[in-house]
């Protein structure tokens, strides 16, 4: 049987697994805040004042946050094409804005519930503007453009979902007519003077013209 071009083709798509991204994702981000706030407790040892972890985790709220804006915004870019730069530009600008929007209000509310609001809206936007924000630019700009890399890259092998291929023909043979299926068609060979078409029960001849 000859199969399809279409059906030879692995189905790539970009987040073929979403679960197994999200938990990369959580895996890395985790990564990150222990080893954040590892180094916390590095810098209070050396400069001999008191380390509280649950404060050190609270200056880690940023990274929490990168992993529902992350999934989301790769939800969103799977069903948009990156061809131009006002467009990719967007998909940069507005995760970040929305993250520096959203911090505060979630940074606020754990230090409302563990910290009995000991830091104040203004003192969160400031450190994380002269701490963070190179941060949050570099991520957000690394994940649209690995996004637009790969899905440039995987276009031509994303198979048609609809089936765009013949599935009949249409054999003339002297005055009748025979209707068959592709898929069953196993090798088709030019014997002189006529062609053959080879199908699992039958050989079928045609005469040259």
């Amino acid at each position: 049987m000859i199969p399809s071009a279409l059906q030879k083709k692995t189905n790539y798509t970009f987040s073929a697994d979403t679960n197994k991204n999200i938990a990369i994702l959580l895996a890395v981000f985790f990564s990150i805040i222990s080893l954040t706030v590892f180094q916390d407790f590095l810098e209070s040892n050396r400069n001999g004042y008191s380390f509280y972890i649950s404060e050190s985790i609270l200056f880690k709220t940023i990274w929490i946050l990168f992993i529902p804006l992350l999934v989301l915004l790769g939800k969103i870019l799977k069903k948009q094409q990156l061809d131009s730069i006002g467009k990719t530009t967007f998909f940069i600008v507005t995760p970040i804005a929305v993250h520096l929007f959203v911090l505060p209000f979630v940074f606020l509310f754990f230090s409302v519930l563990f910290y009995n609001g000991r830091y104040d809206f203004h003192k969160i936007m400031t450190y994380t503007l002269a701490n963070d924000l190179y941060k949050i630019i570099i991520i957000y700009s690394a994940f649209v453009f690995g996004h637009k890399y790969l899905s440039d890259k995987l276009t031509e092998l994303v198979p048609i979902n609809k089936q765009s291929y013949l599935k009949k023909i249409i054999i003339g043979n002297g005055k009748n007519n025979a209707v068959i299926d592709v898929n069953d068609i196993y090798q088709i060979t030019a014997e002189t003077p006529y062609i053959s078409i080879q199908l699992e029960e039958k050989n079928i001849f045609i005469q040259k013209r």
